[in-house]
Order: structure tokens, then sequence, then C-alpha cells
């Protein structure tokens, strides 16, 4: 089985995107977020998996108010901006939720309990903290996220 392959693209050109896609093998799947949201447009275009990064409050009201929204599969925001009300907010814009900037397991567990679909962690004991505590709920997400 082949491991899922993300790529956060840090770059403003829209041609990084076809420079990645062009490295990468034709049948390879791969998902691929950037904050530069006009970067993912070409990879949109390939049939990519893709997922606007929101990490400022402009990007935040983009997400939120703009009504002619392009396709996109996922979002991926900083868990400062994730609330209750704004989780049910952000759901119906996005058919995938995930949460960066988590530093501990509190935290962890309010998003994983309010319905944040995955997490983006940096620290091997948190995210063992995390896989222990939430183990059904993970392998749940995890499978439906690798089936894709």
């Amino acid at each position: 089985r082949e491991t899922p392959l993300w790529l956060d693209l840090k770059g403003s050109t829209r041609r990084l995107a076809e420079a990645v896609l062009g490295e990468l093998p034709p049948e390879r799947r791969v998902t691929m977020s950037s904050r530069s949201w006009p970067v993912l447009a070409p990879a949109r275009r390939h049939g990519v998996r893709t997922m606007r990064s929101v990490g400022s409050r402009w990007q935040l009201w983009a997400v939120l108010c703009i009504r002619r929204w392009t396709r996109t599969d996922g979002i991926v925001i900083d868990q400062r901006f994730l609330s209750g009300s704004r989780l049910d907010q952000l759901a119906g814009r996005s058919s995938w939720l995930i949460a960066w900037g988590v530093r501990d397991l509190e935290r962890a567990s309010e998003l994983i309990t309010a319905g944040v679909d995955g997490l983006i962690l940096d620290d091997l004991d948190l995210i063992n903290d995390v896989r222990n505590r939430h183990a059904g709920a993970a392998s749940e997400r995890s499978g439906a996220w690798s089936a894709e």
C-alpha cells in the first residue's frame, strides 16, 4: 500500500505546482496545500486533492464570506481560528477540515471531539498521546482519508 504524500507548497507562483507535479510519477496520488491559494489551481486541473491553508484573519474571512468559491477538497486551518461555532460555519465549505498549530493534548482532544478531520502535529510525543487517547476516532478518519 502506498504511503499518502502531502505537500505544503511554499511559494506564490502557479508554476510551483506544475513543477512539483512534473517531478512525480503520473500515477502518484498526492495532496497539495498552500496559503497562497492561486498556486493550487494547476494541481486542481490535474485532479490533485487540494487543501486551502488558512493562517490569517483575511484568509478566514475569505473562506467564510466569499460566495463564489472554487472547488477545494479541504481546508487546513490554524487551530487558533477554531471554536465550536466556527467549526459549524466551516463544515459546509469543504470536504475536509484539518487543524495545524496544536501544541498540547487538551487542545488536540477538544478539536477531535468537535469534529475536525485531522491534525497536523510536529511533536512526536504529542502524536503518540493523541493516538493513544483517540485511537478509535483516528482509525475511522484515517481510513476515510486514505481510501479516497
